[in-house]
């Protein structure tokens, strides 16, 4: 099997800027790119057909981990600034080990702040792409 795998706990979210820090604290992003395909299918098919590519494209995703937006000026809490201001934000999504990320502009959409008794205070946002995803591998 040719490659190797790659180890999650490696892998960070940054906001690309002076300074270039990683939010602070995230367990886990998740990023998922989607294309429209047009149908193609005609009177007289048994099977749908669709064509590739023609469609357009958007991508959306999440980030989450503990909570210290009040101490993580340049990550938790642009992010939490973003919603609240209703400005939009670049995101880079890298992977463990050095192996590239992916970057594009954001729009925040949903912030989630878990305070349980019986555990850590937890943060959580989605956001929408605004454009073109790049990924550098």
């Amino acid at each position: 099997m040719p490659g190797t795998t790659i180890a999650g706990r490696s892998g960070s979210v940054v906001i690309p800027g002076t300074p270039m820090a990683a939010i602070a604290f995230l367990t886990d992003w998740a990023c998922r790119i989607d294309a429209d395909n047009y149908d193609q299918s005609a009177l007289g098919d048994f099977w749908r057909s669709f064509v590739a590519g023609g469609g357009l494209r958007g991508w959306q995703g999440s980030i989450s981990g503990f909570y210290v937006a009040d101490q993580d000026t340049t990550g938790q809490a642009l992010v939490q600034a973003a919603i609240l201001n209703g400005t939009s934000m670049t995101l880079q999504l890298q992977t463990g080990q050095g192996r590239g990320f992916y970057e594009g502009t954001v729009n925040i959409t949903q912030i989630d702040v878990n305070d349980n008794v019986r555990a850590l205070i937890t943060f959580a946002a989605t956001f929408v792409g605004i454009g073109s995803l790049n990924h550098v591998p």
